[in-house]
């Protein structure tokens, strides 16, 4: 809820929701009570989770199927936005006008892409006819209103960055060698969990990319990653799709190899848990941390983890 200052009095928050907070309270304790309002939401709700709770929660026979038909009848376009809701609010409504989130969700659930065509082109069609308010007529200083947050969803398997979403959801980011470049290749991530991942990639370009998988919401340890090529993007078509076990986590990305003009699928499953990030020291030197003093160096080295940094790992005493 806002409070109108002229009177105290409660009254509708459309300044962006507290719900990502809530979510993150539910990833660090595994407490369900941080669900609650979510459930209370119903399929409303996933929008406002910056993760992938259709996987994360089990969702997609309930909440999933749900969406998938009130969009097949043709609710969604008589729907509208219920009191509170901002005009440019990124929130789902069940479904929302012009059913944006729904329409991702409608596709992880169901594989058929015929959902995220009718969303991205929804989306082209709201930013053009936003074009001139984005540019000359802009009526803020400080950003552009353009819907990104189900591309954030389709690429990275969960919002990094939207306004007013506190927490990142996103499973993982991505990297290109050169000279490939991000719009070389089309990603999309229908599944994501901490201890599942798959990844449908077309190279766009005539000649192989490399490609590096990040993990930020995935849990570090052994993986056995599947990699394969199809031809309707869904399951693998060929015998030669090849299993490994890597070791992942942050600073260990996954390098992939997309042939050119296939659809490559990679799909990831964790093995055996490796030791969680905030159990693990953290070491932090800042600018101001290193001075010279003629032939002196004198370096201040913060420990920002959870555990003490032993001089074993840093050559100091890293308490």
């Amino acid at each position: 809820m806002a409070i109108r200052f002229a009177d105290d009095a409660e009254a509708p928050n459309n300044r962006g929701s507290v719900l990502p907070v809530l979510w993150s309270a539910w990833k660090w304790t595994g407490d369900e009570k941080y669900l609650a309002p979510f459930r209370d939401d119903g399929a409303r709700a996933l929008d406002s989770i910056p993760s992938n709770a259709l996987d994360e929660l089990n969702l997609r026979a309930t909440w999933g199927n749900e969406l998938v038909t009130a969009i097949k009848s043709g609710a969604g376009n008589q729907s509208s936005r219920t009191n509170g809701d901002a005009p440019n609010s990124q929130r789902l409504n069940t479904p929302p006008p012009p059913n944006f989130g729904g329409l991702h969700f409608a596709w992880q659930t169901t594989g058929n892409t015929q959902f995220l065509e009718t969303l991205y082109a929804g989306q082209i069609e709201t930013s053009a006819l936003r074009d001139y308010m984005n540019k000359e007529g802009s009526m803020w200083i400080d950003r552009v209103d353009v819907p990104n947050g189900e591309l954030q969803r389709a690429r990275l398997g969960g919002v990094a960055l939207v306004r007013g979403s506190l927490y990142p959801g996103h499973a993982v980011s991505w990297t290109f060698a050169a000279p490939a470049t991000d719009e070389d290749v089309a990603i999309l991530i229908p599944e994501s969990t901490p201890q599942s991942l798959k990844v449908i990639a077309y190279n766009l370009s005539s000649a192989p990319v490399t490609a590096n998988l990040i993990p930020w919401n995935l849990d570090p340890g052994q993986w056995e990653v599947t990699q394969g090529t199809s031809a309707n993007s869904q399951e693998f078509t060929t015998a030669a799709a090849e299993t490994k076990r890597v070791e992942l986590e942050r600073d260990r990305p996954l390098s992939i190899t997309l042939a050119p003009g296939v659809n490559t699928i990679v799909t990831l499953k964790l093995i055996s848990k490796g030791t969680p990030y905030w159990n693990r020291p953290d070491l932090g030197i800042g600018k101001d941390d290193v001075v010279i003093q003629e032939r002196k160096i004198t370096v201040t080295v913060h420990s920002l983890g959870a555990i003490d940094a032993g001089g074993d790992q840093t050559g100091i005493d890293g308490r």
